[in-house]
């Protein structure tokens, strides 16, 4: 007698998901998902939100520099400069 082959049979349960568009995701789970990569990015060694920024001078060297050489709302353009700090007071005239 000949003997018959079972076909394997499918697991019956959960069917595994499809992973969703971020068009079709909620706000909560697209953040999940974004902090997600995140974590992957700095688990590899690389940081997400890298900055740099090399100030040139500083606020008094500026203003020590200058001193006399140009008048009130005067630019110099050719000068390249960069600065950081806090803006404490701004007065618009």
């Amino acid at each position: 007698p000949k003997k018959e082959k079972k076909k394997p049979q499918k697991k019956k349960g959960k069917q595994p998901q499809k992973k969703k568009q971020e068009s079709e995701m909620s706000e909560s789970e697209l953040r999940q998902v974004r902090l997600a990569k995140v974590e992957t990015m700095k688990d590899a060694g690389v940081e997400p939100y890298e900055y740099t920024y090399q100030p040139t001078h500083k606020a008094a060297e500026l203003q020590a520099l200058y001193e006399g050489k140009l008048e009130g709302g005067e630019e110099d353009e050719d000068s390249d400069v960069a600065v950081a700090g806090r803006i404490m007071l701004r007065r618009g005239f």
